[in-house]
């Protein structure tokens, strides 16, 4: 079970879970993160106070120091206390979904782990990198990655063998060589096209978002 995200007004991040689940510490509940998301894209921006995106997000994102003090991700060390990394800016956000789209799809563990190293190298967004990668959650995870498995194995012109997913060390050592190839081809080709996808979706939004916001501006100073 993952915790509930803070709700205080803070730079964005992952909140602390329930011990019970290792990954549950950085995990959070990704239905408030994108329901968030999805307001900050449509909130209609009416006046100066209410033409920030960035503001909306953080409302419903963690603070930085929970993601900076959590054990799984202190690997990285002074890393993850660099400033740039919790900036939500129009290039770091569809950054952050290009990256949180792609890794979710891998049929992997540290999904949280990746996510995180690659937001640092490519100075996205730490936060929802993060957060994206949890799309893939136990209810998503069968059908993504059937899916992905059929795409590899018609890309490679394999017979379809019987897939049987579940979240396990035996499945991963055991049972996921039969269709080891197919699997992480299809899941990695799905996870590309759906970053790449989510990046230009985020930025289309947010020029949108931010042109109406100036012609709502111009609006205003012309009544007044």
């Amino acid at each position: 079970m993952v915790n509930k995200l803070t709700n205080e007004t803070h730079p964005t991040v992952i909140g602390e879970g329930n011990t019970a689940n290792p990954l549950s510490e950085v995990a959070p509940n990704n239905e408030p993160v994108l329901k968030a998301i999805n307001i900050a894209i449509k909130q209609p921006m009416k006046n100066a106070n209410k033409t920030d995106i960035k503001k909306l997000i953080k409302r419903y994102l963690p603070t930085p120091q929970q993601i900076q003090t959590n054990k799984y991700l202190k690997v990285f060390g002074k890393f993850i206390h660099d400033p740039n990394l919790w900036h939500l800016n129009r290039r770091c956000v569809a950054s952050a979904f290009t990256i949180g789209l792609f890794v979710c799809y891998l049929p992997m563990i540290g999904h949280m782990a990746l996510a995180a190293l690659l937001a640092i190298i490519f100075r996205a967004n730490l936060a929802l990198s993060i957060a994206l990668v949890w799309i893939a959650n136990p209810f998503t995870m069968p059908p993504m990655y059937y899916f992905g498995y059929k795409v590899g194995a018609w890309i490679l012109h394999a017979p379809l063998k019987p897939f049987h997913f579940e979240m396990s060390w035996h499945w991963l050592v055991h049972e996921v060589g039969v269709i080891l190839l197919p699997l992480f081809l299809g899941c990695a080709i799905c996870g590309a096209i759906l970053g790449v996808l989510g990046n230009i979706w985020i930025r289309l939004y947010w020029r949108y978002n931010v042109s109406r916001a100036w012609k709502a501006r111009a609006a205003h100073r012309q009544q007044h």
